[in-house]
């Protein structure tokens, strides 16, 4: 290692001289040495190489939620799905189009029960429920909007949004 100095990150705690004990050799040095066909651990332990490498399981952190965007013209047919790690997006063969969350717990639906159904978020920004002979069941009334984004977002909301404005919401966020 050269002296120029630690490489900080956010996890590093600077000690004396400015250097972290991320960057001292040895078993108090970074926390994946790979040595051979073993790697040092945090604590100078051996542990298989593969493990090193292997991220935290989610049973030991709690996964960052995530943001999917779906582009028009975006075609969903009974059992077809857009999911997160948090929401999940579906027709039912109800035709029903539901949001659920991470415990499958429905927090928002079209209320349209139909045969025959298909949702299609236009490429005009309007989300709609079409019947078995495409008449409108149910519209985010968002048409217009060339270039609008429909977003599973994070914190749980289902939105559309364009250039930064939100045109439509299923309020679930939180």
């Amino acid at each position: 290692m050269d002296d120029t100095g630690p490489v900080r990150t956010p996890w590093t705690r600077a000690g004396p001289a400015g250097r972290s004990s991320r960057d001292r050799p040895g078993p108090e040095g970074p926390s994946s040495q790979i040595r051979g066909e073993k790697a040092l651990g945090r604590w100078g332990r051996r542990e298989d190489t593969a493990a090193a490498r292997r991220p935290a399981s989610p049973a030991r952190t709690t996964a960052e939620a995530q943001t999917r965007v779906v582009h028009g013209t975006y075609v969903l047919r009974p059992g077809d799905e857009i999911r997160t790690n948090r929401l999940r997006l579906s027709l039912t063969s109800d035709g029903d189009l539901v949001l659920r969350d991470r415990n499958d717990a429905v927090v928002w639906s079209s209320g349209t029960h139909a045969s025959g159904t298909h949702a299609v978020f236009q490429a005009d920004g309007n989300f709609v429920v079409y019947g078995s002979d495409d008449q409108t069941l149910w519209s985010s009334r968002t048409d217009g909007h060339d270039g609008a984004v429909l977003v599973l977002q994070a914190d749980g909301n289902l939105t559309i949004t364009q250039g930064g404005t939100t045109l439509w919401a299923t309020g679930t966020g939180g």
